[in-house]
């Protein structure tokens, strides 16, 4: 019979327990991940990289079923011993939501055998268009006695 009780007990205090889970979980359940310790280590550089008369062009190659998640961008203008005046020239990008540019302008004394950088990092990563396909970021056009400079900063996920 004291055997019977206790089970009994146990069964109550065990529902009880099971009851109080119940009504202290409250909304939905969300399902933890872990942050991604390889998030924005993996780096595009653009062609002809500080390559005055050349348009230079970074691609983050996503594979399909992917997006690309950029975390970071540092853009260049670097000028030779003769120096251009970069007047409000664009960078375009294809392949992230929103399709962002950013523009600046730079004097031909400020171009003087000198770099002007520009680098942005967003708190929440910018996302790619679709699954599957590729990040472009593309510098103005070719522009005589400059050169740009592109880096992505990416990580890759679902």
């Amino acid at each position: 019979m004291k055997s019977l009780i206790k089970r009994g007990a146990f069964a109550f205090a065990l529902l009880l327990a099971l009851a109080a889970g119940a009504v202290a979980q409250q909304g939905s359940l969300v399902q933890q991940s872990g942050s991604r310790l390889d998030a924005g280590i993996s780096v595009a550089i653009g062609t002809n990289n500080n390559t005055v008369n050349q348009q230079s062009v970074a691609t983050v190659t996503v594979p399909a079923g992917f997006y690309a998640y950029i975390t970071a961008i540092a853009l260049e203008e670097c000028g030779d011993a003769t120096g251009t005046a970069a007047v409000n020239v664009n960078f375009t990008s294809t392949g992230i939501t929103g399709t962002p540019s950013w523009s600046y302008s730079a004097s031909a004394a400020n171009s003087l055998s000198t770099c002007t950088r520009q680098f942005e990092s967003f708190s929440s990563p910018l996302k790619g268009s679709a699954p599957g396909t590729n990040v472009v970021i593309t510098s103005p056009s070719a522009l005589l006695h400059t050169g740009f400079g592109i880096r992505i900063y990416y990580y890759i996920a679902p």
